[in-house]
């Protein structure tokens, strides 16, 4: 069964004509799903940026400077830390400002999407050899409860703050 150059020839030619077929004859459908497919694309694209921009309003309530007092203690004179909070999407960007020593920390809390009164972050001091993480619920507009665990030699603290919104 010797197959020639002429045969193989002829057998290109044949699946040329059935490809070219095909397309010419069903070229609607192709182009349709083509733009089918464009479309959904966009759609998707769409919906994921509505969803993002709207979690942006849902968080930015928050922004503002906030007071933090230790749990036990919320007398005015009792003020451990100012912070800073301002919201990009569900993230929290905090800067605070120890007042016992003029230390500075920064840290991000990115709010949950499906439990939207709860958050997960970390912080860092700038000055000191210092971070942890912050755990977070939001009581109300104006006041956030904190869970803020570190170490300190080799022990974990738990902290429990309560971050009072300031009346501007």
């Amino acid at each position: 069964m010797d197959i020639t150059i002429i045969e193989i020839s002829e057998e290109l030619q044949n699946t040329e004509n059935i490809i070219s077929d095909f397309f010419y004859n069903n070229w609607p459908g192709i182009i349709t799903g083509i733009i089918t497919g464009l479309l959904v694309s966009i759609l998707i694209y769409t919906i994921q940026w509505i969803r993002k921009s709207s979690s942006n309003w849902k968080f930015k309530k928050y922004k503002g400077s906030y007071d933090c007092y230790k749990k036990e203690d919320r007398s005015p004179e009792k003020v451990v830390m100012k912070m800073v909070v301002t919201v990009k999407r569900n993230n929290l960007f905090v800067e605070g400002t120890r007042l016992k020593d003029n230390s500075k920390t920064y840290g991000i809390i990115e709010m949950s999407l499906s439990i939207p009164e709860y958050g997960k972050g970390y912080y860092r001091h700038t000055d000191l050899d210092g971070w942890g993480f912050y755990e977070i619920q939001i009581k109300s507009m104006n006041e956030i409860l904190v869970h803020a665990p570190y170490n300190i030699n080799y022990k974990q603290v738990n902290q429990a703050y309560i971050w009072v919104k300031q009346e501007l």
